[in-house]
């Protein structure tokens, strides 16, 4: 059975960026900063680490190297990652309680790990939405059957807002971000595969995702059951 798990430690990285001392070796820089942060995620008991990114594409990824993106591939700590362009427009890197959260589920055995950590986001009176993309439109009513399955007890007993939806598009990331963009969502919670040490084992979905959407995303590890 799912519980809702609240964070009991956060460690928020503001303009973590600009205070590294310069370096001709950027990308050694980036590993190495990458490993401080996890420490003092674990000195800390952090459950999340919360940091911008710059979300960099194509060629730009060769010439500039993420430390957000090298955390999401070593941590072993849920990663919130907020759009450098969001961070701009609002003002503001922090992630208060949000009244729409989009969680993405494939239905595979660990795609609900980010749920509860969705449930513990959600402010008072805001809405949940369990969402999948299939590409058979004679599957949508079971995929429909399975989301609710997801639902923790806990949720519905202390009134929280889940609802499910199943999108049928053959482009997963185009169809979660349009379902993003519709919601309005202030945040997406999506599970990574583990351990990470790969890009494949932060999966292409939840890569694409990333590169796209100018919300704050939180990505939980599946072995996260804290």
């Amino acid at each position: 059975m799912l519980t809702i798990v609240p964070a009991k430690s956060l460690l928020l990285i503001v303009d973590f960026q600009s205070r590294l001392m310069p370096s001709i070796d950027q990308g050694t820089v980036a590993v190495k900063n990458a490993k401080r942060l996890i420490d003092m995620a674990a000195e800390a008991g952090a459950d999340l680490i919360v940091i911008g990114t710059h979300q960099w594409h194509g060629l730009s990824r060769l010439r500039h190297h993420s430390i957000s993106r090298r955390l999401l591939h070593t941590s072993r700590t849920s990663i919130a990652l907020v759009p450098g362009r969001r961070i701009e427009s609002d003002g503001s890197s922090c992630i208060s309680q949000a009244r729409r959260i989009l969680a993405p589920v494939d239905l595979s055995p660990h795609s609900g790990t980010a749920i509860p950590y969705a449930l513990s986001s959600l402010g008072p009176g805001g809405t949940l939405v369990l969402f999948h993309v299939t590409i058979s439109k004679e599957h949508a009513e079971l995929r429909l059957r399975q989301l609710q399955e997801l639902i923790p007890t806990e949720a519905v007993e202390h009134g929280y807002n889940v609802v499910v939806d199943v999108a049928i598009d053959v482009d997963p990331v185009k169809a979660i971000c349009a379902a993003i963009e519709r919601l309005d969502a202030d945040l997406v919670c999506m599970s990574s595969r583990a351990p990470r040490n790969s890009s494949a084992a932060l999966g292409l979905i939840t890569q694409g995702v990333l590169a796209k959407t100018t919300r704050p995303v939180l990505v939980v590890p599946q072995h996260c059951n804290r």
